[in-house]
């Protein structure tokens, strides 16, 4: 039996009655330009009869294709009607144990383990097929930057690292961890999904009865006196006082890295401006963190002690 095909062509429709093969029986070929359509009426086959270089874009056939003589016309009207939508690979996470690691910020010098990867992927259209030579790189670590080859992906990935690797930085920045891929049509690993985990030093509100003067008292203040901090990589921020800012025998200290540069202004309980409260100490002051790892700070001192009481905010900026 045969297969008729109608195809509407404006106000009138166009029919063609054809065989199991194709081939063209009877009917009306009506406004129909088209080589398939001409092919058709010639009484053709199912595949192409000539090699056709394309020399423009239709669908998803981009320029230049070749359709060899031979082909399938069913793989030449859907390479003209489905555009090829690649894969793609998201969803990473360092794991320790199956248990995800968070992208927080962290203290520089704070150390954390990983011994897994996990990350999803979904198929190529048309061909269903996963990204394939995927490959796990990190960088940013002070130590234990890594790369590891994974091979073709599945629609979720564990991946054992094959150690447990401890990760940390000396200096503000971030550690960051890739996972690539290779598009399965053209073998380009172009693929990507990325996270990163930043380290920041800390900017310190705090109240001590010492006078700095230099970089062990600056030390011993961090150490002992700290009302209110904040990991940042600026100099904006807020820091809440406690009763310690309002004790008599005790300055008021606003410590943060230099490379912030000065502040322009502090604005107390969002309203006063207070920065003249405050004088800047000269210099810079070479602190370590909780973590031991040391920075250069700025330091502003109250003019009065005991000069702010608990609640109090102080905007920096």
């Amino acid at each position: 039996m045969g297969l008729t095909l109608r195809i509407p062509t404006g106000r009138r429709l166009t029919w063609l009655e054809l065989d199991n093969d194709f081939t063209y029986l009877s009917g009306s070929i009506v406004d129909l330009s088209s080589s398939f359509a001409a092919a058709l009426a010639l009484g053709v086959g199912s595949n192409l009869q000539n090699t056709i270089l394309s020399n423009q874009v239709v669908g998803g056939v981009t320029t230049p294709t070749t359709f060899a003589a031979g082909t399938p016309i069913e793989s030449v009207l859907s390479a003209m009607l489905v555009g090829y939508i690649p894969p793609t690979i998201s969803g990473l996470q360092m794991r320790l144990n199956g248990s995800p690691i968070s992208t927080d910020t962290l203290d520089v010098g704070t150390q954390f383990d990983a011994n897994q990867i996990f990350f999803t992927a979904t198929t190529d259209n048309p061909g269903g097929n996963y990204p394939t030579n995927c490959s796990f790189t990190s960088s940013g670590a002070t130590i234990f930057n890594v790369q590891i080859a994974i091979g073709t992906a599945a629609a979720s990935n564990t991946v054992a690292m094959g150690s447990t690797y401890t990760y940390s930085r000396t200096s503000a920045g971030s550690i960051t961890f890739t996972v690539k891929g290779a598009r399965p049509d053209t073998g380009a690993q172009t693929l990507s999904t990325s996270i990163s985990i930043p380290f920041a030093f800390r900017n310190y509100l705090a109240a001590s009865a010492t006078d700095i003067i230099g970089d062990a008292t600056a030390q011993s203040v961090i150490d002992t006196g700290v009302a209110d901090s904040l990991l940042d990589t600026n100099r904006v921020w807020t820091a809440t006082c406690n009763s310690t800012n309002n004790d008599p025998t005790k300055y008021t200290y606003i410590i943060y890295p230099s490379s912030y540069g000065a502040l322009t202004e502090i604005t107390q309980n969002g309203s006063q401006p207070s920065i003249g409260a405050f004088d800047k100490l000269p210099g810079t002051y070479t602190i370590n963190n909780t973590y031991s790892a040391p920075t250069s700070y700025l330091i502003y001192k109250s003019r009065a002690k005991g000069a702010f009481s608990s609640g109090v905010t102080l905007a920096m900026t």
